[in-house]
């Protein structure tokens, strides 16, 4: 670093610590007078920030109800790469990036202690040592070939291949952070993200460059600025569709339209491999997640259609009782009362005609104390409930008590 910046450092800052969401591993940083915003402008992109509010967190996605990465102490320094989303989050990358975790069976140890190679494609970096909903991936996924640095394993007795493995993350990678946690930098912001790479940089490897067939590196070009400009938008739309997604995926009847658009507008931008198989594995994902959604309407709508013949046949078999009784229109029910009960429930009532079973009865206002009319003939007036849940004998209607009339003694 020029000598200019070094002293520039040494009269920002003293030491600060920027500690990762677990496990506590440290980053020094310098303090003193920053030169920053005296107001709370918005953050651009692409703009050096200081963290102005100890503990600040840095989330896995732009939701308060995200996993923390990392709880930032003030003077942190971080580099602010895209625009604000949801309700004021920032995406920022942190120098050394963040502690995430990997699963063991996409890593394999190399000849570098403490460096591990990624041996699968599209493999999530997560907040958090699990799988579910509550760990959602960071929006970079790490690909085969690409170097990770180890900072610990979950369960030390366990093979690699069977555990999860924190790492620091790869670099470009992104978390979320409130606005109203940074300032912008006005002056000296890229001499202090310097002088923090310089230091903290070494926790975070590039992917082993590609081989062409002759076997000479195949380590690309500068960049062309219009390539440039793809690749940026394709970063903000595919951080679009991954926030959108997280969104969506946890809400009773999610709409996929806006993340599948997302997906597709990175893949037709064509700014690179990477772009192209984060976007087509995002697609892969979403297209699981339709379908299964698509499955579960299926099965409401077949239990609704279940429960409507259900009910149709409860109607059907009521009448045709009705039919048979002699004094239908005098009482809604007819019959002999049967006490009957299930394990470690109350007494409850069926009404018998004859050889079959009529309905439930049931008297939830207490008018009638309906043990007193077991084993006697009675009629009933009263509301009939037909599907009512929790009813005692399936296929057959639940009839609420308004009126008793005793027809014949036991």
């Amino acid at each position: 670093m020029h000598n200019k910046n070094r002293t520039a450092l040494s009269l920002l800052f003293a030491a600060t610590t920027f500690c990762g969401a677990f496990g506590g591993q440290g980053i020094a940083y310098g303090q003193g007078e920053v030169p920053v915003a005296t107001d709370t402008p918005a953050v651009a992109s692409g703009k050096y920030s200081i963290v102005v509010n100890e503990g600040a967190k840095v989330l896995n996605v732009a939701d308060k109800n995200g996993a923390a990465l990392a709880s930032t102490s003030i003077g942190q320094v971080l580099l602010v790469t895209g625009k604000i989303r949801g309700i004021g989050f920032l995406p920022v990358e942190a120098p050394g990036g963040f502690p995430v975790w990997v699963h063991g069976r996409n890593l394999r140890v190399t000849d570098t202690e403490g460096v591990l190679e990624i041996t699968a494609n599209a493999v999530n970096q997560r907040p958090l040592p699990s799988s579910g909903p509550e760990s959602y991936p960071l929006s970079q996924r790490l690909h085969a070939g690409d170097l990770v640095r180890k900072i610990e394993q979950m369960d030390a007795t366990k093979s690699l291949a069977e555990d999860w493995v924190r790492v620091w993350s790869a670099p470009g990678t992104t978390g979320w952070i409130l606005a109203t946690d940074l300032k912008p930098v006005k002056e000296g912001g890229e001499g202090l993200w310097t002088a923090a790479m310089e230091e903290l940089g070494v926790r975070t490897t590039l992917a082993k460059p590609e081989i062409k067939s002759d076997g000479t590196d195949a380590t690309p070009s500068l960049e062309t600025p219009a390539l440039a400009t793809r690749e940026t938008e394709a970063k903000e739309l595919f951080d679009k569709a991954e926030t959108l997604l997280a969104t969506e995926r946890i809400k009773g009847t999610p709409d996929f339209s806006g993340v599948r658009a997302a997906y597709e507008a990175v893949v037709a931008l064509d700014a690179g491999s990477r772009w192209n198989r984060d976007a087509k594995s995002g697609l892969k994902t979403l297209t699981a997640l339709e379908e299964a959604v698509a499955l579960k309407s299926d099965l409401e709508a077949e239990k609704i259609r279940r429960n409507e013949d259900l009910l149709n046949r409860q109607r059907e078999i009521w009448e045709e009782t009705r039919q048979r009784d002699p004094m239908i229109g005098k009482f809604d029910a007819r019959g002999v009362l049967e006490r009957r009960s299930r394990s470690g429930e109350g007494h409850r009532y069926v009404l018998r005609w004859g050889p079959d079973e009529v309905c439930e009865v049931r008297c939830a206002s207490d008018k009638y104390d309906l043990d007193m009319f077991a084993g006697y003939e009675i009629g009933i007036s009263g509301l009939l409930e037909y599907a009512k849940p929790g009813a005692l004998l399936d296929e057959k209607p639940v009839l609420e008590v308004g009126k008793i009339e005793v027809l014949s003694k036991r």
